[in-house]
């Protein structure tokens, strides 16, 4: 056998440790088992991705207000004759972008978890206007076809 001081405080160690009991391991002579805590994770939490609610914040409320903007503009220009509909699609796929974003940052922020309603909403949305983006995409391209096959 080996014995080991710490602090005064001998003990005895006698191989591995049995895995009956070692989520609920004793401290030995005293000392706490946060060693244990350590090893079995339950000290450390993945609710976040980045520590940087302050950026995204800013970030996506900004471009939210941009974009509401952008769509305002956008619905009065589309009163004038010759101006395709496609602009306010953009737009609304750039507002829901946005909107998404600062509603999944604001979860975040609030300490929501990752899997929770909200967060899962939010992705949604975000992700909706990303597939509908290439559709104003094409939609804009489609007058600039050359030929019949194309359009």
């Amino acid at each position: 056998m080996f014995y080991a001081r710490k602090k005064g405080c001998a003990r005895t160690l006698r191989g591995p440790r049995s895995t009956r009991d070692f989520p609920r391991s004793r401290a030995v002579c005293g000392l706490f088992a946060a060693a244990t805590a350590i090893l079995i994770n339950t000290l450390h939490g993945s609710i976040t991705t980045s520590a940087f609610y302050a950026g995204d914040l800013i970030a996506f409320t900004t471009g939210l207000l941009i974009t509401v903007l952008l769509l305002v503009l956008t619905l009065r220009a589309a009163r004038l004759p010759g101006t395709p509909l496609v602009n306010v699609g953009f737009a609304v796929c750039a507002l829901l972008w946005c909107a998404g974003g600062l509603a999944q940052a604001a979860s975040f922020a609030a300490g929501l978890p990752r899997q929770g309603h909200v967060w899962l909403v939010a992705q949604a949305v975000q992700y909706s206007a990303v597939a509908a983006f290439p559709i104003a995409v094409l939609a804009v391209w489609r007058p600039y076809a050359v030929n019949a096959w194309q359009r």
